[in-house]
């Protein structure tokens, strides 16, 4: 029985907006198809204008959805449990872990590149292996999620 102290979900999901752009992408194509092989009333330049602008667009829309679902994909449920923290479906036991820590990541003005313009956070996870993993604070609640990893590990160290 795995017994989970905390479960920490991403704060963003892509459901709705990958739902809306899909919908956009079939209504892109059914035009597309129209415009190439149905439309009477259109000249053939008109129609073949109209099919590259509808095309491009199908495309966008396309490569758009793909990007957030890869992008939804990437941040996933962490589980921490006594023993081992999940990521997705990743399972990384106390043993291999190495440490953690939370790092302030500055950006840069494209402009100037010697200004920093905001200040993220990142929570970085270490394995003895050397695989690192990267969780970003607009993604999740990284001071419960820091806390909760400290708790549970402190915890597993003084069982071991």
């Amino acid at each position: 029985m795995e017994l989970y102290l905390q479960v920490f979900e991403s704060r963003v999901a892509y459901g709705s907006t990958v739902a809306g752009l899909s919908a956009l992408c079939l209504l892109l194509g059914v035009a597309w198809f129209w415009v190439l092989y149905k439309a009477p009333r259109l000249d053939r330049n008109r129609r073949m204008l109209l099919g590259m602008l509808l095309f491009i667009a199908l495309l966008l829309g396309l490569f758009t959805v793909g990007g957030l679902v890869w992008q939804s994909s990437r941040y996933q449920t962490i589980r921490i449990e006594a023993a081992e923290l999940h990521i997705g479906k990743t399972c990384i036991p106390f043993e291999i872990l190495r440490g953690h820590y939370v790092r302030e990541v500055q950006g840069v003005s494209l402009i100037n590149p010697q200004q920093t313009r905001g200040a993220s956070y990142v929570l970085v996870i270490e394995t003895q292996s050397g695989r690192t993993y990267t969780l970003p604070d607009t993604y999740y609640d990284l001071p419960a999620l820091t806390g909760a990893l400290d708790t549970a590990w402190e915890a597993w160290r003084e069982r071991e």
